[in-house]
């Protein structure tokens, strides 16, 4: 009964993947670092660049810094994908065996954490959604909830991960466009564009450039792991260059949206 139940679950393992098993194309690529970077932090840092600085040169800085802070993580990527090995099974070649059982540990419990962040960020969502619809409130419930169904589809392995990233990357394209629109209903964008500028938090030019690519080298850490799965290095670069841009673009740019409409409503 217990080999039925785990033979759904992945084959993920440490292990170069197989060739036949790797089943991304270009197009899951893409909605793989999409859905992976549209996110509530990505849009929360977004919030912080205006109005410190004009709209266009905050989306400027976030498209040369997303677009030069990706390469590394597209050129690890690309180790990944010509050894199907994971991001830290090929730091073994740098720190050894034991040395580089240190930053495995220090990438689990970061990645924990960071899972758990995003859970509750999903609970609170659910939670108030229940809230305003039933009454009913329980914040650690469907905190516990959401993680639960991570890992059931983290357990899926790649394969369920690719399948679930689609859908997400196109239901987080769908409610971006529906915010926008409704901001376009509600605000003036031309307004946005034309607002001066209010030193809020401290941000520059140089630490905003700072923030983005920092934003970029934090993915470093799984770069290889997803994309040992590409089936070619033509499609691990591409997808991943193009789908996570994008996402730093989307994402960062509502939040800078919402932030200036903030601003202006006073």
């Amino acid at each position: 009964m217990f080999e039925q139940i785990t033979q759904h679950f992945g084959q993920d393992g440490l292990e170069p993947t197989a060739s036949d098993h790797r089943s991304l194309g270009l197009g899951g690529t893409t909605a793989l670092w999409l859905g992976a970077n549209v996110v509530v932090t990505t849009i929360l840092t977004g919030m912080l660049l205006v109005p410190d600085l004009p709209f266009l040169q905050a989306m400027l800085i976030v498209l040369v810094g997303s677009g030069l802070g990706i390469l590394p993580l597209v050129l690890v990527g690309l180790m990944g994908q010509r050894s199907g090995l994971t991001t830290m099974v090929l730091a073994r070649g740098s720190y050894g065996i034991h040395g580089a059982k240190l930053p495995s540990l220090v990438n689990l419990l970061t990645l924990l954490a960071w899972s758990w962040i995003q859970a509750l960020l999903a609970g609170m969502s659910l939670n108030y959604a229940v809230e305003a619809t039933t009454g009913y409130s329980n914040l650690p419930l469907f905190t516990v909830l959401c993680e639960t169904l991570v890992v059931l589809i983290a357990l899926r392995g790649h394969l369920g991960i690719e399948r679930v990233e689609r859908w997400a990357a196109i239901g987080m394209l769908l409610l971006a466009a529906a915010v926008f629109y409704a901001m376009g209903r509600n605000f003036q964008f031309g307004e946005l564009l034309s607002m001066p500028v209010q030193p809020r938090n401290e941000i520059t030019p140089g630490i905003a450039f700072d923030i983005v690519i920092a934003t970029a080298f934090s993915w470093i850490p799984l770069a290889a792991d997803y994309n040992r799965n590409c089936r070619s290095q033509g499609v691990a670069a591409v997808g991943t260059w193009v789908g996570y841009v994008a996402a730093t673009l989307l994402a960062m740019g509502l939040g800078a949206t919402v932030s200036g409409f903030s601003v202006l409503t006073g």
